[in-house]
Parts: C-alpha cells; sequence; structure tokens
C-alpha cells in the first residue's frame, strides 16, 4: 500500500501541470495597474531624451535634471514610505 506521503507527491505534481497549462491557455487579463499621473513622461518622450543624451558629444548635468513636477511625485512618494516604515509607528 502507498502511504499518503507518496500519494500527496503526484498529487501536487498534476495540480501545478494543470495549473501551469490553464494560466498558458487562458491567461488572465493584463491592465496597468493604475493610470499614470498626467504630468509623468510618455515613453516616446523617454526614448528621445536618451537617444539625445546617448548621440551628445558632451551631456550636461542640466541635460539629465528630474523636471519639477516628477521630483514633487517623488517627494510625495518618499514622504508616505517614511510615514509607513516610521519605527515609532511599526513598534506600536
Amino acid at each position: 500500500m502507498i502511504s499518503p506521503r507518496l500519494r500527496t507527491v503526484p498529487a501536487i505534481a498534476l495540480l501545478l501541470i494543470l495549473g501551469s497549462a490553464a494560466w498558458l491557455l487562458v491567461p488572465p487579463a493584463r491592465r496597468p495597474a493604475y493610470p499614470p499621473p498626467a504630468h509623468a513622461v510618455a515613453g516616446s518622450e523617454a526614448q528621445a531624451i536618451v537617444a539625445r543624451a546617448a548621440t551628445a558629444e558632451r551631456v550636461e548635468v542640466a541635460d539629465l535634471a528630474v523636471p519639477p513636477p516628477l521630483r514633487l511625485a517623488f517627494a510625495q512618494v518618499d514622504a508616505a514610505l517614511d510615514a509607513m516604515l516610521d519605527p515609532a509607528r511599526l513598534a506600536a
């Protein structure tokens, strides 16, 4: 008689195979997790900036600066992370 532990291994393997096949045959719908903000840099703009920096003979620091609206967004995210990871709040 086969022990329950030996029956579990093929059952888990079969479940993984069937789950993988279902995932490949009927994948879940893909959509963005959130809409980008209105001041976000578009993909085409980012490609243009990178192409300009890659082909320039000399790249100045100002060419690589982050625009002010994005700087504000980064500051807001940083402040939110600081608030979430505050040790005093985590200890409570």
